[in-house]
């Protein structure tokens, strides 16, 4: 598939589309068995392979890309390091294709919250207090998604509201995640 990055102004194609080959494994297969009952020594099989188009090609990325959807959550009062946990977990979601079938876990895609991975100390909810911690603003990250898909009318399959009233978007709009198993799916 073509890779198309979102930046503030516009969606931009950064890698082109090409076709993709996948060897007939079924007809492969039947050649295989058919040769080894009966075949001659040294006789040639001919695989079959198929080719695969992308799903988004390059020109249709390129032209065809269109706002479909639009959710934000209030981040006046947030941190900087927070704003840049909440701004890299979103990242990751950036350019991601969904098909029809296709499950993604917010965890999954984003990865633990660990300085090695990019993230800060930021302030995080913790039951019914306020913490510093590795990570503080992913959940607001996942809320935002959150409200996004519920626009899109998205099945959502996992979602976990926290055990206090967030102040950066309205009651049950947020979507609690944590590297202990709290997820958005």
């Amino acid at each position: 598939d073509a890779e198309v990055v979102l930046t503030a102004e516009k969606p931009e194609l950064k890698n082109d589309s090409k076709l993709g080959y996948q060897l007939d494994v079924d007809a492969f297969k039947s050649q295989v068995e058919d040769l080894l009952e009966n075949g001659e020594d040294n006789q040639a099989v001919a695989l079959t392979v198929n080719t695969l188009r992308p799903c988004i090609d390059s020109s249709t990325a390129e032209g065809g890309l269109q706002l479909v959807v639009e959710w934000s959550t209030d981040t006046s009062k947030s941190s900087k390091k927070r704003l840049e946990n909440v701004a890299l977990a979103l990242s990751r979601f950036n350019g991601m294709a969904l098909y029809p079938g296709t499950t993604v876990s917010f965890n999954q895609v984003v990865g633990k919250r660990t300085v090695e991975n990019g993230f800060n100390e930021a302030p995080e909810y913790n039951g019914t207090t306020v913490l510093t911690g590795i990570g503080g603003g992913t959940c607001q990250a996942s809320s935002t998604l959150y409200g996004a898909l519920l626009k899109l009318n998205l099945q959502i399959d996992k979602r976990g509201n926290h055990s206090m009233t967030v102040g950066y978007t309205k009651p049950s709009f947020d979507a609690v995640v944590s590297d202990s198993g709290r997820d958005l799916v």
